[in-house]
């Protein structure tokens, strides 16, 4: 349903880290600012259950959390790439609001940016290993 609102989706994931539906890890093609957004947006329209949706590049893999959560890491400036929507349909099975049907929503817009020259990933299995011991 998402692909349906952006074309350019590459991937949708609703992790076990997230329960298998609290979570949506959704990555893009990006084609223009705002375009993440869109897709996050999407992606509440298709389930009432998910709550927090992180926006990555076509470059990360969706199926692993590591690499989602490098991205938030590397290319996400909270003030500006995180977005709060309050007081909006959600399930009643989330335990962060029992017996409540709405709730709050986050968007984490962890794509590259335009006007930012962002790192490449240097995190190879061999630098795993060290830094895990």
């Amino acid at each position: 349903q998402v692909q349906s609102v952006v074309p350019t989706v590459t991937g949708v994931c609703l992790p076990v880290s997230g329960t298998g539906r609290f979570h949506c890890y959704i990555s893009i093609d990006k084609r223009w600012e705002g375009e993440p957004k869109l897709a996050a947006m999407a992606a509440f329209a298709a389930s009432e259950f998910v709550k927090h949706v992180i926006v990555v590049d076509k470059d990360i893999d969706v199926y692993d959390d590591e690499q989602v959560l490098w991205a938030v890491a590397t290319r996400v400036d909270a003030a500006t790439d995180v977005s709060i929507i309050n007081r909006v349909k959600g399930s009643r099975l989330d335990p962060a609001h029992p017996g409540k049907d709405w709730g709050s929503k986050m968007i984490v817009d962890a794509c590259e940016s335009e006007d930012v020259n962002f790192p490449g990933r240097i995190a190879t299995a061999d630098y795993k290993k060290k830094i895990q011991g």
